[in-house]
């Protein structure tokens, strides 16, 4: 029985992510933010590493950036994890803080830092820090088409 998510380590990840959701982590991004509003926050990523954040919310931007120079092992594209949880969902939409069970929010999550324990040894981290960024609504596609809506 899986735990509410599925997650893998991506081979590779470049884009624009414009955030509507949440940050959860070590570092208490959720309970400071909340919920992060569209144009909030927006994140580059090349090759698999933040490249850099723009947005209208600019003091967690630069909290972001802060976290990123700080510790650069949080750069890096650590999970690709896809929550499983309607029920998270629902319960979501009551409370402003980001939350450890807002990572199997139904939809995707993306993962900053320290790799899964499954698929890295700890000793060999190039960080203990990890940040879930939780997608609050979206669309998965595949090349045969959508794969998931929430």
């Amino acid at each position: 029985m899986p735990s509410g998510e599925v997650a893998c380590v991506p081979e590779s990840a470049s884009g624009t992510l414009p955030v509507e959701g949440w940050i959860i982590g070590t570092i208490p991004f959720g309970r400071k933010y909340g919920r992060i509003g569209p144009g909030d926050l927006t994140v580059r990523i090349e090759n698999g590493q933040v490249t850099g954040v723009t947005g209208r919310n600019t003091e967690l931007c630069r909290d972001l950036e802060m976290a990123f120079d700080r510790l650069p092992g949080v750069r890096s594209i650590g999970e690709l994890g896809i929550g499983q949880s309607k029920a998270v969902t629902e319960a979501a939409k009551s409370h402003k803080a980001a939350f450890t069970w807002h990572e199997r929010n139904y939809g995707v999550h993306i993962g900053f830092g320290a790799e899964l324990s499954e698929t890295a040894d700890p000793d060999q981290r190039a960080t203990a820090h990890h940040l879930d960024v939780v997608l609050s609504r979206g669309r998965l596609t595949g090349q045969a088409g959508p794969l998931l809506t929430w």
